[in-house]
């Protein structure tokens, strides 16, 4: 870049918090009491099929296992067969246009996912997804792309999976323990993404 534009220095701005979620932060209500765990799955667009499988076959052992365990699901995805049985128990959401109502699922949720598959694309994807829970103090488990290696510390601010059963081993780590989660979510939260931390 510098060779490109003749500066002397650039700086790369991964990601930063504007001020609609500043406000919405100061506005959204409290959290629900509820007696489930809520584990959630930002999907967006029609090409996260392949993504979400990384973790899908994880997520039904931990709803086998775990019968408070309930999936919501915002955007396009096509639900695996393996999935089917705890379908009641799986909120599906359509594409939502209104990001205030989007944050208020993620909000409302325990544990945000970012499953990822292996590729050169998904390497350079950034850390928007694990960053847009952490805002909200929802601890996350990620796929171990490049870019989630590089930013994140496992065990420390994200639960980072390589394979279906490191997914079922972290996901079933943070449904049976309370303080993990909240330790987690609490490092995520106070990592370099504060507001104060984005000038």
């Amino acid at each position: 870049m510098a060779k490109l534009k003749g500066v002397t220095a650039t700086f790369c701005h991964r990601n930063a918090l504007d001020s609609k979620i500043a406000y919405f932060l100061q506005e959204i209500p409290p959290k629900l009491e509820r007696d489930y765990i809520s584990i959630f799955y930002g999907s967006g667009t029609k090409t996260h099929d392949a993504d979400f499988k990384v973790a899908g076959a994880a997520i039904a052992r931990i709803m086998e296992k775990y019968p408070n365990v309930k999936l919501t699901i915002i955007g396009y995805l096509t639900l695996p067969d393996y999935l089917k049985p705890y379908s009641e128990r799986v909120n599906r959401v359509g594409l939502l246009s209104n990001l205030d109502v989007y944050w208020e699922f993620l909000f409302q949720s325990d544990i945000n996912i970012a499953p990822l598959s292996k590729s050169l694309f998904n390497d350079c994807k950034s850390e928007i997804k694990w960053l847009e829970a952490a805002i909200f103090g929802i601890p996350s488990v990620v796929s171990s792309t490049q870019m989630y290696l590089e930013v994140l510390q496992d065990g420390q601010d994200s639960l980072i999976a390589d394979n279906s059963e490191e997914w079922f081993d972290k996901l079933d780590l943070l449904v049976s323990n309370s303080q993990v989660r909240l330790q987690i979510a609490e490092n995520a939260k106070i990592k370099h993404y504060k507001i104060t931390n984005q000038s």
